[in-house]
């Protein structure tokens, strides 16, 4: 049987410690969801606590990006990629890449699954809108 790596505080609800490194763990559930941060004394947690407010510090806008955005990376693709393709197979690689308009600009590192999703979800309504619209 494995040995615990956490244990709860007595007295301290939503805080525990780490056996193996000594630090405490504070969680903190608002509106459903799950907020946990690392300390290296009670006190920090108990204080994190006690004023944290749900707002994570965007802390990763502030550095400046390291990764191409999709617009440079579409285009070193077109230079190396698209000599070697038949002319057919180029224009359904844009064809299909017409889709992605919207994020050219964005660094690599900030197109996640829930932009994705944002911007299929909005593409979506769009078609709909002008399907109800042609429908009249």
């Amino acid at each position: 049987m494995s040995e615990k790596k956490y244990v709860t505080l007595p007295k301290q609800a939503g805080i525990r410690k780490n056996l193996i490194t000594g630090k405490y763990l504070a969680s903190k559930k608002i509106k459903g969801k799950q907020f946990t941060a690392t300390f290296n004394s009670v006190r920090d947690a108990q204080y994190w606590r006690a004023t944290f407010n749900g707002e994570v510090e965007k802390v990763k806008e502030e550095a400046p990006k390291t990764t191409s955005t999709l617009a440079h990376v579409w285009q070193r693709m077109k230079d190396l990629h698209f000599p070697s393709l038949e002319l057919s197979t180029q224009r359904i690689w844009d064809r299909r890449f017409s889709f992605w308009d919207e994020l050219l600009d964005m660094h690599m590192e900030d197109i996640t699954p829930a932009v994705v999703s944002k911007l299929i979800e909005e593409k979506k309504e769009v078609l709909h809108v002008r399907r109800v619209q042609s429908a009249r």
